[in-house]
């Protein structure tokens, strides 16, 4: 009886042995660790170089506002960040030679940080009153009249020199 619980044992052991080591190649196999590790994205800040700035000014005539609508495209070949905000993407109307307006004079420092992919565009729009402006908002400095106007735009104080709208105030 001894001998026969002993051989007992011993194949119940060997069953076990085999299924185990069965089971350990199994999940080898299943489940092979990954190779690759992905980085996190750490864009860097838009170069103007690599951005295609567009305005388009939009006189409603009669003394209304001039929208000046602006779209940013990344055309570059990798995301960027972009400060579009007032204090960075500053728009200025000139007639000839007079700086008339300018968006950057009486705006706060917020920013509007936006990432731009390969390829992405972002729009905004600014509204000039027809009012002249100077540097620091000082009051009283009076009204544009009837001419010719071009629209000038920098970004983090760098010309973004593409950019040259003319519109007509009647």
């Amino acid at each position: 009886m001894v001998v026969l619980l002993a051989v007992l044992g011993l194949l119940a052991w060997g069953v076990v042995a085999v299924v185990g080591a069965l089971l350990a190649g199994a999940q080898d196999v299943a489940a092979p660790a990954p190779t690759t590790s992905a980085a996190p994205l750490d864009p860097t800040a838009c170069a103007p170089a690599d951005l295609d700035v567009d305005v388009a000014a939009l006189p409603a005539g009669g003394g209304a506002p001039v929208d000046l609508d602006v779209t940013v495209t990344n055309d570059g070949e990798a995301p960027c960040l972009l400060d579009a905000g007032a204090g960075s993407l500053v728009l200025t109307v000139v007639s000839g030679e007079d700086r008339v307006w300018s968006s950057g004079d009486c705006a706060a420092d917020a920013s509007r940080r936006l990432l731009l992919d390969a390829g992405d565009s972002a729009d905004a729009s600014v509204s000039w009153s027809g009012a002249r402006s100077a540097p620091g908002c000082a009051d009283g400095q009076g009204s544009s009249g009837a001419g010719t106007y071009r629209v000038e735009a920098t970004l983090g104080g760098v010309p973004l020199t593409d950019v040259r709208e003319v519109f007509t105030l009647g």
